[in-house]
């Protein structure tokens, strides 16, 4: 009988190890699903033509604008909420010394709330993630992963710079043609950019 104990006390020791140092230790993706505060951002507007469309870009003029919390203009004590609708998933495993799990929705409702001189405004859009941002928000097959935002009448894509717990990199950018088609002796088509970043911490 004690022979025997012991050999199922082997096999149980072989079989169930249980946790040990060896365990791996998955802690969660940073996830965007959190109420962010406007830190820092900057504006950059370029303008130009084209000499041989869509070839030959110009550019004629350049304008930055760098901007903190306070600052005069729309975007003070801007904060944004990427809310979840219930349809979320959690990332990350392992013991409590391997940092905690994190909650990611890909596709839901965006909040933006702005204050105009203590007067405060607030936006709902919805918002699309790209699915490669499961594997990692620092890339996945060498590229960024987009949001899709979508409001009433208008759709852009946010690009993830960069994030961690703390902190969340967002990048915009937009391009433009167009010509002056109300003067028959111009054919010269003309373009406008502008980029924007935009830092969060929450």
């Amino acid at each position: 009988m004690k022979k025997t104990f012991i050999l199922f006390l082997s096999l149980y020791i072989i079989l169930y190890p249980g946790c040990s140092s060896d365990d791996p230790c998955n802690p969660g993706l940073p996830s965007i699903n959190h109420l962010w505060t406007l830190t820092e951002g900057s504006e950059l507007n370029s303008n130009g033509y084209y000499l041989d469309y869509p070839d030959g870009l110009v550019t004629t003029s350049t304008n930055t604008i760098n901007y903190m919390p306070g600052d005069d203009g729309w975007f003070d004590g801007l904060t944004i909420n990427f809310k979840t609708d219930g349809n979320y998933f959690t990332s990350g495993s392992g013991g409590s010394d391997c940092g905690a799990q994190t909650t990611h929705d890909w596709n839901g409702v965006l909040e933006r709330i702005y204050d105009f001189n203590g007067i405060y405004d607030t936006t709902i859009e919805n918002y699309v993630v790209n699915t490669g941002g499961i594997v990692s928000w620092d890339g996945y097959d060498d590229e960024q992963p987009n949001i899709q935002i979508t409001g009433d009448g208008y759709s852009h894509v946010l690009k993830v710079m960069s994030t961690t717990e703390n902190y969340l990199e967002l990048f915009k950018t937009q391009m433009d043609t167009f010509t002056n088609w109300w003067d028959p002796l111009n054919d010269t088509v003309y373009w406008s950019n502008y980029e924007e970043t935009r830092k969060y911490t929450r």
